[in-house]
């Protein structure tokens, strides 16, 4: 029963309030986050690397010593709800960061939610509720936010399910220690460089220029998914909103994609996490007709990237003034316009970036 299946998921642990970040899996950490520290104009922000033995990790129930390197950009050092976290798997051991990177290549991961105040036991909590959809947790790690504090978090793979997503549950603190009273020394770190994963087929050489973008005006993140009333309405009960909060669809056209002129248009809605920050799910439409066989749908990045990837992150949007004047600058980095619509467009920036951008005027 769908109705007690929502109320069982339904966990005020996943707060819409509580939402943080997009991860982004990537080759290289250090080049990615350079451009994104280049778009907006501020110094790149300073890798960690505390995964490893110290982690204490688990993929799929089994211990993995894998590390990783990674970087978190915020805005103004503030995270929410506009933060990327940067992370490249770095040493072959198994690992959530490193099969997703074999299965999606460079790419978004996962939707991160965190809170300074959840337990250890509230994660487990939400890894029982979301077991219970066919969301299982894959990886469980741990890392020292100061010498005497703990974070953890749990990383639960839904993307079979009408969430459309991975989805990461963090804790900052509160959680367990390990045999060690303080934070284990990382010395043997020293020199440690992430091995690469192969070469990033963006040419780094052609970003230069002013700030592009401003962080505090990314408006949402999006999802592409087959059935977008199905996957709001999951969000929404784990939001612990009813049914009657759920926001009707509306309908946006493509007019270019890749250069050619389309027809091709998309269902979406919009779910609030923060002022002024949405979740927002999108549905191809196939054809004239929901009903049609995907043979029938006009070319899209919505189309498109759900036929490659499956249901999942496709996208960050951000508000600006001048749509064209804006894709100009992108131009003079290097970059390509992959989707173009009324007063919106979308740059190919996922191989550079780790997601594609929306420029939006409306």
């Amino acid at each position: 029963n769908e109705g007690v299946m929502m109320r069982e998921m339904a966990h005020p642990h996943l707060a819409a309030s509580s939402y943080d970040h997009v991860g982004i899996v990537t080759n290289d950490t250090v080049l990615t986050a350079q451009r994104w520290a280049d778009l907006y104009g501020v110094s790149p922000p300073s890798t960690f690397n505390n995964a490893g033995p110290a982690g204490n990790l688990t993929y799929r129930g089994v211990h993995t010593d894998a590390n990783v390197l990674g970087a978190y950009l915020g805005c103004d050092g503030q995270g929410a709800p506009r933060g990327l976290e940067i992370l490249q798997p770095s040493d072959g051991h198994p690992s959530f960061w490193l099969d997703n990177y074999h299965l999606s290549g460079v790419s978004p991961l996962y939707l991160g939610f965190a809170s300074d105040s959840w337990t250890e036991a509230d994660l487990i909590d939400d890894e029982r509720h979301f077991t219970s959809v066919g969301c299982p947790t894959d990886q469980i790690g741990y890392w020292w936010q100061t010498k005497s504090t703990r974070g953890c978090y749990h990383y639960m793979d839904c993307r079979a399910t009408a969430f459309g997503s991975n989805i990461e549950v963090m804790s900052r603190s509160n959680c367990a220690r390990t045999h060690k009273s303080t934070a284990p020394s990382n010395a043997r770190l020293s020199g440690w460089q992430a091995v690469p994963l192969g070469v990033n087929a963006f040419d780094s050489t052609a970003i230069t220029g002013p700030p592009t973008l401003r962080c505090s005006d990314m408006r949402h993140v999006a999802v592409v998914v087959p059935n977008a009333s199905a996957t709001l309405t999951y969000y929404a009960a784990a939001f612990g909103r009813g049914v009657g909060q759920v926001p009707p669809l509306q309908r946006v056209m493509a007019k270019t994609y890749r250069g050619q002129p389309t027809s091709a248009a998309a269902w979406y809605a919009d779910l609030p996490l923060h002022s002024g920050f949405s979740l927002r799910v999108y549905q191809p439409v196939l054809g004239s007709t929901d009903h049609q066989s995907a043979s029938a749908a006009q070319p899209s990045w919505w189309f498109d990237g759900l036929q490659r990837f499956g249901p999942s992150i496709h996208l960050v949007s951000f508000s600006i003034a001048n749509v064209s004047a804006t894709l100009a600058h992108f131009g003079q980095r290097g970059y390509s316009v992959l989707q173009r619509g009324d007063c919106y467009a979308y740059i190919d920036s996922q191989a550079a970036l780790g997601v594609v951008l929306e420029l939006r005027e409306c």
